[in-house]
């Protein structure tokens, strides 16, 4: 789901319906279960890498108040672990094409292709392509001037 799309906007729209009709506590509820139907719209499975991230920092949360004098250690704890997904998703490929570019492979084979189905792959590379072409095949000039009389 995209915030473009006219399924955001009805999904928007009844979440905040229900929203202003609950209680509090009940409103916090809503917004974590729409948080999550919103982000396994369209690749269910990234519902699970929330539930991680949701579920280390509930936990260093919970223990950052229960544990104060330890408060930085849960606080670096849950950074490594979100920032960790964060590099490992986003930008493992980036990693992985600049090393191998650096090094001068020629092996396409190592990607991490999660989060673009293959028609997405196919639209984002066009876009890129019609923004930046590919570069021109340098051919030498030709001579059309008429041949000088020797």
């Amino acid at each position: 789901m995209i915030f473009h799309s006219l399924d955001f906007a009805a999904f928007f729209l009844v979440v905040v319906a229900i929203y202003w009709r609950l209680p509090h506590a009940a409103q916090n509820l809503l917004l974590l279960a729409a948080s999550y139907v919103f982000y396994g719209w369209v690749h269910p499975w990234f519902v699970l890498i929330m539930l991680a991230s949701t579920t280390v920092d509930y936990w260093a949360g919970q223990r950052m108040e229960d544990d104060a004098a330890n408060k930085r250690w849960y606080l670096g704890a849950s950074l490594a672990v979100n920032l960790g997904m964060l590099g490992a998703f986003k930008y493992f490929n980036f990693f992985v094409e600049n090393v191998r570019d650096v090094l001068g492979a020629k092996d396409d084979s190592v990607r991490m292709e999660v989060f673009c189905t293959t028609e997405e792959t196919t639209e984002i590379e066009t876009l890129v392509r019609s923004i930046r072409p590919e570069p021109a095949v340098h051919t030498p000039a030709v001579d059309r001037r008429a041949p000088s009389p020797a």
